[in-house]
């Protein structure tokens, strides 16, 4: 037996060995991209035909030419030969990455900075590179699933003001033996360098021993430091058979004396054992007491804006200084290539859900959870309101709106201008192709990065709504129109059993939506407040009435009367169409006897991605007997009419126009001001929240001063005695 595993061993390493070498060095689809000039700096690479490993180091020549800030640099270094070499030396150089190796065509490098060749006894050389501070490990990142080549250093340049440290990175064009392999991005990494993280290597005894030390969280794909704690499928139950695993990134554990291993894997299991205990929370007992919580709650914020699949659980860094220096564990950055939407397993394209909430969905199927630290701070409450001040801060600064955008389009101003996003595209022609693993596959660099941008918008109103309990800005003066008793479905669930809290599908298989009461991820809201993308607001009716207007059949009719007379210049309907795309005519009837009238049309509720003209996307469905699709990828729908706002508004009737498809009807909004005689008590006002002073939300009223939420928006003061 053990005979046939050393052989199945044997085989797979061999096999692996095969495949981490080819003798053309992967050379790009199109090998004879000329690179005349660029804006970006240009990396020669020589290997003298050399074969590159994966495994190990070979010894190459880079020269670096960088002309400076606002300058070309010309890769005819012969014809423009005084140009400002950047560096110019010996390496060692071998592919480097885990998947981004094996799922990429276009590899990328490890690169370690020689005083000499590694055939003369070649030492490690701290030099600076592109204006980067001076060490001797270097990464060329070859963006290749991330089509827009920045989401790498969009995270790191975003997080960069809030960590102790986030690598630097800048773009190039890499040249290896005369042929151009495209867009890469020569970038620090993560290490114990004076100009990286700094830390010192630690001592044998007293303070000393104590750092620093640099871990990594990730697979076991090297000797590793497995836990005594075993990852949680869902909060509070162990996944047994999962493992936590740290790598060490400072030294190999074989390289540690026995004092320094027993120091550092003694501190881990104190760090998860205080997680563990019961008083966990206690400030000077808790786990307060080892890590530093800044620094977690900036690794958590940054890794959930861009929805990092990977994060907490793959390539995530905790690093040690001497307990003089503040010897909490604290965090850094590293690969965000898959994130920002671009990953289409575990959900990784949603914008609706968090990455520490990973492991109920994948524990049955992935080796590597998230551990289980990170979701016991989630139910700390001080944690979670220092968290929502830090989010706000961030929200505030370099994470705004309007930075977040400048980042992106400098970014992408710098690809574009002297064409190197168009060379990298004729190298490696990917666009209307899938690459492992994009959710979206778009057919230009623009659609890209306008991918990226619906995306991040519809990230950040989550993360208001979350953690800043802010809504996306609404229109003005626009009312929810109440209608007499004239729905005739309950197609929304609100409570156990799921049978009797509906009496109608949305489709012919029965299925329909559900309130966050009864499942959080791809409810709706339980106050029935829905703000759209356009910032148009709906009060839906009662959930545990009829609370909508269903059209089954072809030609069907049906007409809804508002309680209060309305006067109006334009009517919002939020609509949802399911067994396919709806078509409806709707005519809105004024009490003179005349009437509006208008067509639209309705798209299926279901889509894999967000179109971008979704009112609400991100919805899941039940069935009538209970059971939960598991894709939280359906959608609602706005359409806009005019009417006359000088005449008032009896009924609106709706018409199926379409052969087998089921329109709803969910809302009707009005824009309303002081003319337009609309009653606004029409929009129902209930309790939403109820909060201590201290910020602490609570099911029901406490004794003394409590801040109540209502739906409306509004918040009021009581006092309990």
């Amino acid at each position: 037996m053990k005979r046939k595993l050393l052989l199945t061993v044997c085989a797979l390493a061999c096999t692996n060995a095969v495949f981490a070498q080819r003798p053309d060095n992967y050379k790009p689809d199109n090998p004879n991209v000329t690179l005349t000039q660029t804006n970006l700096p240009i990396v020669f690479i020589d290997v003298a035909g050399k074969q590159i490993d994966r495994k190990e180091k070979i010894t190459a020549k880079v020269k670096i030419i960088d002309n400076g800030k606002g300058k070309l640099n010309y890769a005819d270094t012969v014809t423009h030969k005084n140009q400002r070499i950047d560096y110019e030396g010996y390496v060692a150089l071998r592919y480097r990455g885990n998947s981004s190796f094996t799922s990429s065509d276009k590899k990328p490098y490890s690169i370690r900075t020689l005083d000499k060749p590694l055939e003369q006894g070649g030492k490690k050389k701290n030099v600076s590179i592109l204006g980067m501070g001076k060490d001797n490990d270097w990464a060329l990142l070859a963006p290749y699933s991330d089509k827009s080549m920045i989401r790498d250093i969009l995270s790191f340049t975003l997080a960069r003001p809030y960590f102790e440290y986030v690598p630097h990175t800048r773009l190039c064009e890499v040249i290896l033996d005369e042929t151009y392999y495209g867009v890469y991005i020569m970038s620090e990494r993560v290490g114990k360098g004076k100009n990286r993280l700094n830390l010192p290597s630690p001592g044998t005894q007293g303070d000393a021993l104590t750092g620093g030390y640099l871990l990594e969280v990730d697979r076991a794909d090297e000797t590793v430091y497995t836990s005594k704690h075993h990852p949680y499928k869902e909060y509070g139950v162990e996944a047994t058979d999962k493992y936590i695993y740290y790598q060490s990134k400072s030294m190999d554990w074989e390289e540690m004396t026995t004092e320094q291993r027993s120091y550092i894997e003694g501190r881990i299991d104190e760090m998860e054992a205080a997680f563990a205990a019961p008083n966990y929370t206690d400030p000077n007992m808790g786990y307060r007491k080892y890590i530093d919580v800044t620094s977690f709650i900036d690794y958590q914020l940054s890794t959930e804006f861009a929805h990092n699949n990977d994060g907490y659980r793959l390539s995530t860094n905790l690093y040690k200084r001497r307990d003089s220096e503040n010897g909490r564990f604290k965090t850094s950055l590293w690969d965000m290539n898959i994130a920002f939407g671009n990953v289409d397993y575990y959900n990784g394209w949603r914008t609706d859900t968090w990455v520490y909430n990973l492991n109920k969905e994948i524990y049955q199927q992935d080796n590597n959870l998230v551990p289980f630290y990170w979701q016991r701070l989630q139910n700390d409450p001080e944690y979670i309101k220092e968290l929502k001040e830090r989010w706000k801060k961030y929200r505030e600064e370099a994470y705004s709106d309007a930075h977040i955008t400048q980042v992106i389009d400098s970014l992408t101003h710098l690809l574009n201008d002297y064409g190197a996003q168009q060379r990298n595209s004729q190298a490696w022609p990917r666009w209307g192709k899938y690459v492992w693993p994009n959710k979206f596959v778009a057919n230009s660099y623009d659609e890209e990065i306008a991918y990226i941008k619906q995306w991040i918008t519809r990230r950040l109103a989550f993360m208001d709504k979350k953690l800043l309990n802010k809504h996306p800005e609404t229109e003005p003066n626009i009312i929810t129109v109440a209608m007499k008793a004239s729905w005739n479905a309950d197609v929304v669930a609100e409570k156990e059993p799921v049978s009797n809290a509906l009496n109608s599908g949305l489709d012919h298989a029965g299925w329909a939506l559900y309130t966050e009461t009864l499942q959080e991820d791809g409810g709706l809201p339980a106050d029935g407040i829905v703000i759209s993308r356009q910032g148009i607001t709906y009060q839906l009716a009662n959930f545990e009435r009829n609370n909508a207007l269903k059209l089954n059949n072809s030609n069907q009719t049906y007409t809804l009367q508002p309680e209060k007379e309305v006067q109006t210049d334009r009517i919002y309907i939020l609509s949802i169409s399911a067994n396919g795309k709806s078509a409806l005519n709707v005519k809105v009837n004024y009490t003179d006897g005349t009437a509006s009238t208008t067509h639209f049309d309705i798209a299926d509720w279901f889509s894999d991605l967000p179109a971008g003209d979704e009112a609400v996307y991100g919805l899941g469905r039940v069935s009538q007997a209970g059971a939960f699709d598991g894709r939280a990828q359906f959608r609602l729908f706005e359409n806009e009419m005019a009417t006359n706002k000088h005449k008032k508004i009896a009924s609106i009737t709706f018409t199926n126009t379409a052969n087998g498809t089921c329109p709803t009807i969910l809302g009707v909004s009005v824009k309303g001001d002081e003319t337009t005689k609309i009653d606004r008590t029409t929009v129902r006002k209930q309790v939403k929240s109820i909060y201590t002073i201290d910020g602490r939300q609570v099911e029901q009223l406490q004794k003394g001063i409590n801040l109540v939420r209502y739906t409306d928006g509004t918040v009021s003061k009581m006092l309990v005695k």
